[in-house]
């Protein structure tokens, strides 16, 4: 099984990405599907917010991923990644 290992917390005060997790991945042909729950955590206050994060990809190029990030069901931004 192919997996993605991801931060799924981010400190908002520190700019700092911890607790990393792997995830599955689905692939179809030339699409990548993969999914996770993050959390934004805001120590100064004490206080976390999650949301669900999905992204869904193609290869588009040997080297080239792209698609969309999703948040909470609403697309997010744009996401491209250059693999090595």
């Amino acid at each position: 099984m192919l997996s993605v290992r991801i931060p799924v917390t981010w400190d908002a005060d520190m700019a700092q990405r911890t607790d990393y997790k792997s995830y599955p991945v689905k692939i179809e042909k030339q699409n990548i599907y993969f999914g996770f729950r993050a959390k934004l955590w805001l120590a100064r206050l004490n206080h976390g917010s999650y949301c669900n994060i999905r992204y869904e990809l193609k290869l588009t190029s040997p080297t080239k991923l792209q698609g969309r990030q999703f948040n909470d069901g609403k697309s997010t931004e744009a996401y491209y990644e250059k693999l090595h």
